[in-house]
């Protein structure tokens, strides 16, 4: 939200190739802060969306959200 702020965009496909080299550049320093190495295949940078979508399925932020919009009977369904 900070460099769409900066440049005055709303969706990130509004940021042109150089803004969109910088968001990369500070998505690698959160990686660098925390001692991990941001994943530079492709493949692997799926797999931890993947991974990262299903692995928020019970969290308590979104048991409340179902539970505020009476969502019932579903399981696993974030995609």
């Amino acid at each position: 939200n900070l460099l769409k702020k900066k440049y005055g965009v709303k969706n990130d496909v509004e940021f042109n190739a150089d803004q969109l080299k910088e968001l990369v550049a500070l998505y690698k320093t959160v990686y660098k802060e925390r001692n991990q190495i941001f994943p530079e295949d492709p493949k692997d940078q799926l797999r931890a969306c993947i991974k990262a979508v299903f692995g928020s399925w019970n969290s308590e932020r979104a048991k409340k959200y179902r539970e505020i919009k009476n969502i019932t009977g579903l399981y696993r369904n974030g995609l």
